[in-house]
């Protein structure tokens, strides 16, 4: 089978719902080198479930996106690292993430927020945490609640 045989049919396998055919895929993509594979690795990196976070992270890598592999670790504090490395590709794409999961999930990503908030509040210089705001990574109304449990 032709290289791009492979990268096609892996693409494929990304978009199914059996975790263990995904990670084989990501693994196949990192593999093969195909930068074709950087977008829907991507869509992969906030996905519920953390082994496909890792298996994609660890793609990316591969595919000289090696920030992924630093964030994603396969746990409950990938997203903390997400939010504390103050990566804007990051944390634009964890925030759509946020917008568009079921409610658990929403639960888990906003108390890794605020855990990170917590860690970061004297750390951010003022642009940076404006930007957060203006550009709505940061909820004003949800950063209300966590300043008024500390």
């Amino acid at each position: 089978m032709s290289k791009n045989s492979r990268v096609r049919k892996a693409l494929k396998k990304l978009e199914g719902h059996d975790p263990h055919k995904i990670i084989e895929a990501a693994a196949e993509l990192g593999e093969l080198g195909d930068l074709r594979a950087l977008e829907p690795l991507k869509a992969l990196i906030f996905n519920e479930n953390p082994e496909v976070r890792r298996a994609a992270a660890l793609a990316l890598d591969a595919l000289w996106e090696p920030k992924w592999k630093r964030f994603i670790q396969g746990g409950d504090l990938d997203f903390v690292a997400v939010y504390t490395s103050l990566d804007l590709e990051a944390l634009g794409m964890l925030k759509k993430n946020l917008d568009n999961a079921n409610k658990d999930y929403q639960i888990m990503i906003e108390k890794a927020i605020a855990y990170s908030l917590t860690e970061l509040w004297g750390n951010i210089p003022f642009h940076v945490f404006k930007h957060l705001v203006d550009e709505k990574y940061i909820d004003v109304t949800f950063l209300e609640g966590v300043v008024a449990q500390h």
